[in-house]
């Protein structure tokens, strides 16, 4: 059950104050956006250190402005889950050649930490009903222990590659 289905099964409850917190949720919500978007800006053209913090104004109204589209214009089709899939797999890229770039491994281990949390999730998503169950967590259980040693030792390479600072 999606969040659209639960919202018209309670909204056919008649729930008179029901329909007066979703419209407090939905001027929240704009509210909150509005002003993301404006720090966002202001951070943006306003930061001094322009080279070293170029991307993070831009994606952050980029993020605020797709999350209000899919609000305001919700799809029966999947557009928007390959939209956000593809852009959480560019936001995973971009942590990890920042962190290379500029030779900081906080940004490294941000975006291992999130490229495994992708992949996990898609593994969930393609294999839960593919796969008995047993099948699923063996195979499961495989892939992470070796993912996990190959992630940590392709870290441990980058972190010696980085000058000491």
């Amino acid at each position: 059950m999606n969040l659209k289905d639960w919202f018209s099964k309670l909204d056919s409850y008649k729930f008179s104050w029901f329909n007066e917190v979703q419209d407090q949720i939905f001027v929240g919500i704009v509210i909150f956006s509005i002003i993301a978007i404006i720090i966002s800006v202001i951070n943006w053209f306003l930061n001094k250190s322009k080279s070293l913090v170029i991307y993070e104004g831009p994606i952050g109204i980029a993020l605020v402005g797709l999350a209000l589209i899919f609000f305001f214009y919700p799809s029966e089709t999947s557009i928007y889950v390959l939209i956000f899939n593809l852009l959480f797999v560019a936001l995973t890229m971009l942590f990890l050649y920042l962190g290379y770039e500029r030779e900081d491994m906080q940004l490294v281990n941000l975006g291992i930490f999130w490229l495994a949390i992708f992949i996990v999730a898609k593994y969930f998503d393609w294999f839960w009903e593919l796969l008995e169950k047993s099948t699923f967590f063996l195979l499961g259980g495989i892939i992470l222990v070796i993912g996990s040693i190959a992630l940590e030792k392709k870290r441990r390479q980058i972190k010696a590659s980085f000058k000491p600072k």
